[in-house]
């Protein structure tokens, strides 16, 4: 009787000793990211920014440092390197794997996650952290786009006018990408406003009319509305 009463007493605080100091650093080189607890913290974290209203999708960079505990299953504590549209985050999350049990419980979010903002390289950036930009690319042609309707929905003209030539575009991070479009060459279409017509169809109508515009646009994509204006000149 004597020595089951000593167990049950010393066994609790075995335990909790056990527990104490028994993390273990997992080496990066044996680290898979596509491991299913590397998926569930990339996904807690694009979890828990579109609980604030931001839904920029983070997909995983790198593992910067993994450690592991036995407790009851596993319990990694994960710092990430991720990013999104507007830049990298160190992300510290916890995840507690019990691959025995179904559903939410087989896989819990103990910690976190916490990010912060990874400062960028500036020596890779131009004059003022902006660096030219694909003028091509998806994002870039989207936000010409914006541009040109909000310039279209201004200007006191009858005709809706389209972008032919620009002299260059630079993109910078500022909570988000501001775009930055120099001398974009709009001219005069034969499509009348309020048609409902859209611009890709629309032919130029005279050649010699022609305004060249600077725009400015912040692209949030997390917000709505995603665009903003913030300059338009245009000569």
């Amino acid at each position: 009787m004597f020595v089951v009463l000593l167990i049950a007493t010393v066994l609790p605080f075995a335990c909790q000793a056990g527990l104490a100091g028994g993390k273990h650093d997992i080496p990066l080189s044996e680290i898979k990211t596509d491991a299913p607890e590397i998926l569930f913290a990339v996904t807690s974290i694009n979890g828990f920014y579109a609980k604030q209203g931001d839904n920029d999708q983070r997909t995983l960079v790198k593992v910067v440092k993994a450690q592991s505990q036995v407790v009851a299953g596993v319990l990694y504590d994960y710092t990430l390197d991720v990013k999104s549209n507007g830049g990298e985050e160190l992300c510290e999350v916890s995840v507690w794997s019990r691959p025995w049990l179904t559903g939410d419980e087989a896989m819990q979010v103990s910690k976190g996650p916490s990010c912060k903002q990874v400062q960028q390289d500036t020596s890779k950036l131009i004059l003022g952290g902006e660096q030219l930009a694909d003028p091509q690319s998806t994002e870039i042609q989207n936000a010409l786009s914006f541009a040109v309707d909000q310039m279209n929905a201004q200007e006191n003209y009858l005709y809706l006018r389209k972008a032919q030539t620009m002299d260059k575009v630079t993109s910078q991070v500022v909570s988000g990408f501001m775009y930055h479009f120099r001398g974009v060459q709009m001219a005069a279409t034969d499509c009348p406003k309020g048609s409902n017509q859209s611009l890709d169809t629309c032919n130029v109508s005279s050649p010699g009319n022609v305004r060249v515009c600077d725009f400015d646009v912040w692209w949030q994509s997390w917000m709505t509305p995603e665009y903003k204006l913030s300059k338009m000149s245009c000569k």
